[in-house]
């Protein structure tokens, strides 16, 4: 399992063979970290090693890797979980942590790399050596993983159906049960994608989508893409500056102080050949960079999770408000190509489609449709669940043959699909 630091893999991992011994399974987590700090003669924190020199810190590395493999092969009937980083996160930039031709004389069976909300990695890094690093190198690192990760499992099961059914991106906020579904009944259970719309949800919708979340992973595995969560904190940040500037705009009080700063500037005299003073007050420019975000996990974001997570991060976060706004590219693009990449590794996707406020008509939204549209030009299944006039659904949902009023009926659907899955996983 692959993943930057600040995510506390070990304790997740821990999770999942608990749920694991309870089913009569069992698996031996194998930290390359710790490897690595046991054979080093100068026993120095873990933590500093990706600012070693490169050809010391890859020595040690691969010592570790060889040492582990011994292991695995003087016991091959045991299952191993490999904890280790597919990037380095040094004072240089991220670098390769292990590449495909290492990993594969641990002889894998699948590629799984873990992810979670930037602001939680953030916290758990203040007491590390990575405490200093910013938001921005934090999505950075994290997006860096993934592609990594997904290169080392393309060399490893090369491109087509076998990567998809053994390279998995998996968010934190899942249940343990999840991975270890991954890891022992991959082949046995549906992987579905929950396509849903939470935006501007009603109680009695929420209700609705946790439920369909809920009866989809009683029997299979399910790739929730709101166990990420973060894209709630920018959307607060813009709305924080909308309502901040309407206040302000119409202020002329605002405006003559603006003025007068400008002017105590310019008598200062401080011109510069490759500087340009903005004389203008634009509100929308010129606040955010006035004041910090105060931002709290909601109910709803803390509801998500269904891992064991420290109280204390669901406490209070204060960024600067100009840095959370000027996230919002990078975030959404992740986004998209992380529920692309969720897409890849399912067999259905599953959009559960609520109606407007009079009742008939259907709402589905922008990400269902785009999520339907991808799931369609990349062959996989789609499967809907909308109770109303079949004649009034989108375009998108072009075969009404899978589209469903009730879940039962989707879940009988589901039942007859996961039959078709007959090849039982090599353990």
């Amino acid at each position: 399992m692959f993943g930057q630091s600040g995510l506390q893999k070990d304790a997740f991992l821990e999770e999942a063979r608990g749920l694991a011994a309870s089913k009569g399974k069992d698996f031996k987590i194998l930290n390359l970290g710790d490897r690595m700090c046991a054979i080093d003669s100068g026993k120095r924190d873990p933590q500093l090693y990706p600012s070693l020199p490169v050809y010391e810190r890859e020595t040690l590395r691969n010592h570790a890797l060889e040492e582990i493999v011994r292991e695995v092969k003087s016991n091959p009937k045991k299952d191993y979980v490999l904890n280790a980083h597919a990037v380095f996160r040094t004072d240089s930039g991220l670098v390769p942590a292990t590449g495909a031709s290492l990993i594969s004389k641990f002889n894998p069976e699948v590629v799984i790399v873990m992810v979670d909300d930037f602001h939680y990695v953030h916290r758990r890094l203040l007491q590390t050596p990575y405490a200093g690093l910013s938001l921005r190198e934090i999505l950075e690192w994290r997006d860096q993983e993934i592609v990594a990760a997904r290169v080392i499992a393309q060399e490893l099961f090369k491109a087509g159906s076998d990567l998809q059914s053994r390279f998995f991106l998996l968010a934190r906020g899942h249940h343990p049960r999840v991975l270890f579904r991954l890891l022992y009944e991959r082949d046995k259970k549906l992987r579905i994608y929950a396509s849903f719309a939470m935006t501007n949800a009603t109680p009695e919708e929420l209700k609705r989508i946790n439920e369909f979340k809920a009866r989809l992973a009683e029997k299979h595995v399910v790739f929730d893409p709101a166990k990420i969560v973060e894209r709630g904190m920018i959307a607060l940040a813009g709305s924080v500056i909308e309502e901040m500037a309407e206040r302000v705009g119409a202020a002329e009080a605002v405006r003559k102080a603006h003025g007068s700063l400008i002017d105590a500037l310019t008598k200062l005299d401080i011109e510069h050949p490759n500087f340009v003073m903005r004389k203008s007050f634009v509100p929308t420019e010129v606040l955010p960079g006035l004041g910090d975000l105060v931002y709290t996990p909601t109910d709803r974001d803390q509801k998500q999770r269904e891992d064991q997570i420290a109280p204390a991060l669901f406490d209070p976060y204060t960024y600067p408000l100009d840095e959370i706004n000027a996230l919002q590219a990078a975030v959404d693009g992740q986004i998209y190509s992380r529920d692309y990449l969720l897409i890849d590794q399912s067999d259905v996707v599953c959009a559960l489609v609520s109606a407007k406020p009079d009742g008939k008509t259907p709402d589905i939204s922008a990400g269902s449709q785009s999520e339907l549209s991808y799931a369609k030009q990349t062959l996989k299944d789609r499967f809907v669940v909308w109770g109303g006039d079949m004649s009034k659904l989108s375009p998108w949902v072009e075969n009404k043959k899978f589209v469903f009023k009730t879940l039962d009926e989707l879940e009988k659907a589901l039942d007859n699909r996961a039959r078709k899955r007959s090849t039982p996983s090599a353990h």
